[in-house]
């Protein structure tokens, strides 16, 4: 028998889509911020990094596992000498659930 509980957020943006920004997003490429706190671009890069992690909401999801594995042996000697029957189960439970609240940062 085994069982597993995760809980786990990350930004509205999505990590992967921050990641590739990051990695496609040179230094100073744009402020983080205009003066008006509004989230800054230019024509080139226009998502604002900062903005998708910190202003485009959240993913909640919570995954629950359930396993079960069992077997039975039943000796049948008062039939016959030797003689025996053997039983196997198996069960497995899985449930993902993901809540998504977003927000447009730009």
């Amino acid at each position: 028998m085994s069982g597993r509980l995760q809980n786990y957020n990350q930004p509205g943006a999505g990590a992967e889509t921050i990641l590739t920004n990051i990695k496609s997003t040179p230094n100073g490429a744009y402020p983080v911020m205009n003066r008006d706190e509004s989230a800054s671009g230019n024509l080139n890069f226009q998502n604002n990094i900062y903005s998708q992690v910190f202003r485009s909401g959240y993913l909640l999801s919570h995954g629950r596992d359930f396993k079960l594995d069992g077997s039975l042996k039943l000796k049948m000697d008062d039939l016959v000498k030797g003689m025996w029957v053997k039983g196997l189960v198996a069960f497995k439970s899985y449930n993902l659930e993901d809540i998504e609240i977003s927000i447009s940062h730009l």
